[in-house]
Order: C-alpha cells, then sequence, then structure tokens
C-alpha cells in the first residue's frame, strides 16, 4: 500500500512539473517577444538622436543582457555583422514569426540612411508590439490550462494507481 501511495505522489507531482514547464514555455515567448521589441527601441532611439552605426548600435546592444541569443553575439565577430546575424538567426530555434522579425532587423540594418532606418525599425516595432500582444494572450489562455491540467493529470494518475 505504501508502494502505491508513494507512486501516486509521485505520479502527481510528475504532471504538474510537466502543467508548469510547459507553462514556462509561453512565458519564455512573452520573454523573447519582449527583448526584441526592447531592442528594436533602443536602435531606434540610437539612430534619430545619435546617428549610430551598425557597429556601434551592435556594441551598445551587446552591454543588455536580456539581448543575448539575438544574434549580438554572432555580429561582434566583425566582418558583415548583417550576414553573420541573419545566419544565427536563421540557425536558432527562435519561434518563426520572432525569426521574421529578427531577419528583417538584421537584413535591413544599416541598409538607409537614418530616416530611412528609422521607418523600417517602425515598421518591425508595430509587428513586434502586435506579436508580443497575441503571446501575452496565448500565456493567459494556455500558461493557466497546462497547469492546472497537469496538476489534474497527474492527481488523476495517481488516484488510479492506489
Amino acid at each position: 500500500m505504501e508502494l502505491k501511495i508513494v507512486g501516486a505522489v509521485f505520479l502527481a507531482v510528475s504532471g504538474a512539473i510537466w502543467g508548469i514547464n510547459r507553462s514556462i514555455c509561453y512565458r519564455q515567448a512573452v520573454g523573447l517577444c519582449g527583448a526584441i521589441l526592447e531592442m528594436i527601441r533602443k536602435t531606434e532611439v540610437l539612430i534619430r538622436y545619435s546617428g549610430c552605426d551598425v557597429y556601434e548600435i551592435v556594441r551598445e546592444l551587446s552591454t543588455y543582457a536580456e539581448m543575448n541569443g539575438l544574434g549580438l553575439s554572432a555580429a561582434e565577430n566583425g566582418g558583415d555583422i548583417n550576414s553573420a546575424a541573419c545566419e544565427f538567426v536563421e540557425k536558432s530555434d527562435i519561434p518563426t514569426e520572432e525569426k521574421k522579425i529578427l531577419l528583417g532587423y538584421w537584413r535591413e540594418l544599416g541598409t538607409t540612411d537614418c530616416e530611412g532606418q528609422v521607418k523600417i525599425l517602425g515598421g518591425l516595432h508595430e509587428t513586434a508590439s502586435q506579436l508580443l500582444e497575441v503571446r501575452k494572450a496565448e500565456y493567459a489562455k494556455y500558461g493557466k490550462l497546462y497547469r492546472s491540467v497537469g496538476v489534474l493529470l497527474g492527481l488523476m494518475a495517481g488516484i488510479a494507481v492506489i
């Protein structure tokens, strides 16, 4: 009997951990969209008020920890920043919609004058803002669902063992 109770508790905890893990995936998607949006905002400010070039932008943005993994590390190594960052983003496991925004960012960065870049960044900012709202809605909807379902499935399996 004691072994059944231990098994039931194990299954309940496993179900809860699974649900929490799935919920964390949705929260990470919100964090990624937020980091992309912040990178676009900071770039827009750097271009609009300082007239920074691509190398200065990469150097400035690489100081922010939340922007790691968005192609900045590949861009810092020298050479063609845009193609190195695009290659890094294409190989990464970033979701498709976020990947499109990042690829658009890296392909267009430094290709036009300051006014043109600000317009391009404005469009990317709008797209990233809309995607962030979608990701927040998904997290609110599915995050709670997975946490609840994980616990309930774990408890149901635990009760079935007993």
